[in-house]
């Protein structure tokens, strides 16, 4: 499965490094793979929510932060994984915000200047990773 996995996302080798946090069952789900939208959805929605190479390295890129503090919390015996509910839902979570940011990194004023400084981009980013910006955790 480890080379499936890579060969599937050449663009996140550190997700073979973190064989832990993902189940078959979610590694499975065809929501976070490239292109994948949830079923239903047209639309305004179905691009929003459309899963990118971008929205993938953000979703994958938060997961792991998110199990990584999950696992110092709970501790080593622990064994932690995100539902597949849960899986799907950040997913939408995270393609939601990084259309919000992509839309914020082109906008431009009237002088066709930048409207949002690339440093509090890399920030928004950042703190979204981090969770600062959710109240609560799908784990």
């Amino acid at each position: 499965m480890k080379g499936q996995i890579s060969h599937a996302v050449p663009h996140l080798p550190h997700l073979i490094c973190h064989p832990a946090a993902f189940s078959q069952q979610t590694l499975l789900n065809g929501r976070w793979l490239l292109d994948g939208v949830p079923s239903g959805v047209d639309g305004l929605w179905y691009d929003v929510l459309k899963m990118t190479s971008a929205k993938q390295y953000i979703f994958i890129s938060r997961v792991l932060f998110i199990y990584e503090v999950a696992k110092r919390k709970a501790g080593k015996a622990q064994i932690l994984r995100i539902s597949p509910s849960d899986w799907d839902v950040e997913a939408d979570i995270c393609c939601f915000a990084a259309d919000v940011m992509e839309s914020m990194r082109v906008a431009r004023d009237e002088n066709n200047m930048q409207i949002f400084a690339t440093d509090l981009l890399t920030t928004l980013l950042n703190n979204f990773l981090e969770e600062y910006l959710v109240l609560n955790s799908s784990f």
